[in-house]
């Protein structure tokens, strides 16, 4: 063999061996990182690193019914996975984002606002050790699986705590806010229910509301009110991509047009995507929702 032809071999396999490919089995996965300590309940979460980094963080919530009784309380979003939001976490990692899985706190023993807090404090943590991370602090977008995607929701729509400002914790003075987010059959306003989301909403809130003509103005100023993400658009908030089944028995679909129009109303960049679907898991698109949060987020 000549030696240019050596040489050109042992070129193509050095570079063989350094250059990223696109392939999933070369993602990197962190497990069990903490991002909280709660009167010594460690809060964790998992981190998917892709092998050809966008530096764009995504945090991915699997649904849960806000419930953690059938689990036993175990971290299940982070050992067992989600067999349906799997595939696109997948995914979301094979285009070059770094996903973050974090288990929250669960009803009935963690009631809300628990989890939204718990969400919000993954956010702030993510932001706070981004270069740790790969990722750029901002922006950051969000996904979830029903009651998953109402989580993520609320991270698109709270204002930051202003007495976190006061914290002696430098990581809780970064933004819990993120900039888009997309949900899939989830609920976002919690006085519209289905007889099934209606049981799991009563033990995330803890008070069942009065199912007489009183109930409309308890839901207008009560706790399911505060608890649903509808309530708390407002222009400045992130951008949508709602997901969901037409024929959904869980969540009701009606969930996405009462989201859709409060989203419209405040003028924030919104998609929607009606899925002819029975299913509370309807079949997704995972290329079409990896790049609507390229678009949002940037390359």
């Amino acid at each position: 063999m000549k030696r240019s032809t050596v040489t050109v071999a042992l070129l193509s396999l050095l570079l063989g061996t350094l250059l990223p490919t696109t392939s999933n089995s070369e993602a990197r996965k962190e497990s069990d990182v903490v991002y909280g300590v709660l009167s010594g309940l460690s809060l964790v979460m998992d981190v998917y690193h892709p092998p050809v980094p966008l530096r764009r963080g995504v945090v991915l919530i699997p649904g849960s019914g806000w419930d953690g009784r059938e689990r036993g309380y175990t971290d299940w979003q982070l050992k067992n996975g989600d067999s349906y939001i799997n595939p696109l976490r997948d995914a979301l990692v094979d285009s070059g984002f770094t996903v973050f899985v974090p288990n929250t706190r669960m009803a009935p023993e963690h009631r809300f606002p628990a989890p939204v807090d718990d969400v919000r404090r993954a956010v702030r943590f993510i932001r706070f050790h981004a270069a740790r991370f790969g990722i750029e602090p901002d922006p950051i977008g969000a996904v979830g699986h029903s009651t998953g995607g109402h989580l993520a929701a609320m991270a698109g729509v709270l204002d930051d705590d202003p007495d976190l400002q006061q914290s002696r914790l430098p990581e809780e003075h970064a933004s819990s806010r993120v900039q888009a987010v997309v949900t899939i059959a989830s609920p976002h306003d919690l006085t519209v229910n289905t007889a099934l989301l209606w049981a799991f909403t009563v033990s995330f809130l803890g008070e069942r509301a009065p199912m007489d003509e009183s109930f409309t103005e308890y839901k207008r100023e009560g706790i399911y009110a505060e608890a649903s993400t509808v309530t708390h658009v407002t222009p400045d908030d992130a951008a949508f991509m709602l997901i969901h089944g037409t024929g959904d028995a869980n969540v009701t679909f009606k969930q996405l047009p009462i989201m859709a129009d409060a989203v419209r109303g405040a003028g924030l960049p919104l998609k929607v995507v009606e899925i002819e679907s029975d299913s509370h898991a309807p079949p997704l698109n995972h290329s079409e929702i990896a790049d609507w949060i390229k678009g949002q987020l940037g390359e």
